[in-house]
């Protein structure tokens, strides 16, 4: 519309014949809003440089409900095809490590891979979330947040594995960036360096909500299975940049420059727009 890409969620009613992999059988499935996703998976492959785009965000700021996202999944894996990303999301490891083997299924240790893969190369799909809007009562404040946030905000996040567990913070709380030191002087707490490097700066903060999703044991009916021996902790390292109503009445320009490879960076950049 107007030259712009328009993505739409309305009410409306979807009816479809919907199969059930738990019960193993297609039942009939209503629901009363629609929406839409463009993705380019098996399209194009972006390997690293600059993703820029001019986005107004859907909805109401100050009502829960929407998650408009624009994301990159790596394309071993296909977004919304569960199955395709068992085990391949979100592992970026190249190194052959027979206690994480059976849980990364492109793994460095083994001697065939897939059809057109590498022998002893690892592999998987990496997730890198250039904007995850959350919206809510702006009265709420974010507890754990330097500086303080509120809703609505956006998510600018690397989801990779395997997780590092060396100084993991907890959920809820921000790393300690620097060691506390006890009245006389000794030290009580050590700065966790989790991962080197993270900056925030303006109205953004460290996310310390979430840290990684934690893949653990199926059980049978579920659609995809993990033994005890593919389980794995997946890390999420993230900022929460604070959004205004503005963000959902005019467009606002959001960054990615992505510098791959060994000493690479990810930097997130936003503005308004001109």
């Amino acid at each position: 519309k107007d030259g712009y890409l328009e993505l739409r969620s309305i009410v409306d009613k979807t009816e479809w014949e919907h199969f059930d992999v738990v019960k193993q059988k297609y039942h009939h499935v209503t629901k009363h809003f629609k929406s839409s996703m463009i993705q380019s998976w098996n399209k194009f492959c972006f390997t690293g440089g600059i993703i820029e785009i001019d986005v107004i965000f859907p909805g109401d700021p100050y009502i829960g409900g929407l998650w408009p996202a624009i994301w990159m999944l790596g394309n071993l894996g296909r977004a919304t095809y569960e199955g395709s990303t068992n085990n391949i999301w979100p592992w970026s490891y190249n190194k052959c490590d027979r206690k994480k083997q059976e849980a990364q299924t492109i793994s460095a240790c083994n001697s065939q891979n897939h059809f057109g893969l590498n022998p002893h190369q690892g592999r998987g799909a990496t997730e890198i979330d250039l904007i995850e809007v959350m919206t809510g009562s702006s009265s709420i404040e974010l507890e754990a947040t330097d500086p303080q946030m509120k809703y609505p905000y956006a998510d600018l996040t690397l989801q990779v594995a395997p997780g590092i567990t060396d100084n993991r913070p907890q959920s809820g709380s921000l790393p300690v960036r620097n060691d506390t030191l006890t009245a006389s002087g000794f030290t009580e707490y050590l700065a966790q360096e989790w991962y080197e490097g993270l900056e925030t700066h303006g109205n953004t903060s460290l996310n310390p909500y979430f840290y990684g999703t934690y893949l653990g044991e199926t059980k049978p009916e579920e659609p995809v299975h993990r033994n005890k021996n593919q389980v794995f902790q997946a890390d999420a390292v993230g900022a929460i940049h604070q959004l205004t109503k503005s963000h959902f009445k005019t467009m606002h320009t959001f960054r990615l420059e992505w510098q791959p490879g060994p000493g690479g960076r990810l930097d997130w950049f936003t503005k308004d727009y001109k």
